[in-house]
């Protein structure tokens, strides 16, 4: 219940690709303010030469993982 599935686009290095990922929501809460704000973290695994990203693959890998955390303030 507190999951969700989020589908866009990603662009990297001048590539857009489709992207869906599962997104948590990790609380929410009022605000010193007055405001009203949630929060919602995912995690997920890209391959560089899907966009294009040929070079370093020694040094970095091809396969890296994203995370990405989200503040939303209900306005």
């Amino acid at each position: 219940e507190d999951t969700y599935e989020v589908g866009g686009q990603l662009s990297f290095h001048g590539v857009t690709r489709p992207l869906t990922v599962q997104v948590e929501h990790i609380g929410s809460a009022k605000d010193p303010w007055g405001g009203y704000r949630a929060g919602f973290e995912t995690s997920f695994k890209v391959k560089r030469s899907d966009f294009g990203m040929t070079h370093m693959q020694g040094g970095v890998g091809d396969e890296v993982r994203l995370t990405v955390n989200i503040e939303g303030i209900r306005k």
